[in-house]
């Protein structure tokens, strides 16, 4: 059984809307979009490759460059919602007000990571040959471990935005000067928008 990994690269945003806590929202996975060469192949998923694994209800945890220390959202907590639907695997994760929570949202934010990427084993897949390069379909992703933002994607096409404003760091009083300039910069870009 081995594990395999796969990074998607589209799109994903942070939105933002008053008085309700932010969350992270996109595709993992797009159906039939080609991945980058992945060492000597490539790879594509079939539509309802996921449903299984999503049926299935087991721990799925959304991280931050697949370190099991930065968590920001896990399924059976609510925070991390998924779903197949006609495009793909959508994502929801509802950051913590957490530093990597946090970190997540702002670098979403400013772009520093548009892309996402998944952890799974045990995947039924077919192969066919497509002019010079050889192409795996999954057709069923087995076990669906983690979801993950990163700025390393091995496919181009996901999407993910921001929502709703960020609460309040801390109060004043007990706030740190870089909580604070982070949270009025965060509150600026919202204004800029």
């Amino acid at each position: 059984m081995d594990t395999e990994l796969r990074f998607i690269s589209d799109e994903l945003r942070v939105l933002d809307a008053a008085d309700v806590p932010p969350k992270i929202v996109g595709y993992a996975a797009m159906f039939n979009s080609l991945s980058l060469d992945l060492g000597g192949f490539r790879e594509k998923i079939a539509p309802g490759a996921f449903r299984e694994a999503i049926a299935g209800n087991r721990e799925v945890l959304a991280l931050m460059h697949h370190d099991a220390k930065m968590i920001v959202g896990r399924r059976s907590a609510g925070t991390l919602t998924i779903a197949e639907d006609g495009q793909g695997l959508a994502v929801e994760i509802f950051p913590g007000n957490t530093t990597t929570g946090r970190d997540a949202i702002e670098m979403v934010r400013r772009k520093d990571i548009k892309g996402m990427s998944f952890r799974f084993n045990n995947a039924r897949s077919t192969w066919e040959r497509n002019g010079n390069d050889k192409v795996r379909t999954i057709i069923s992703i087995g076990e669906l471990m983690e979801v993950t933002l990163t700025g390393i994607p091995a496919y181009e096409s996901t999407t993910a935005e921001v929502r709703s404003a960020i609460d309040r760091l801390e109060t004043e009083a007990t706030a740190t000067p870089r909580r604070n300039y982070a949270d009025r910069c965060l509150r600026l870009a919202a204004i800029a928008k």
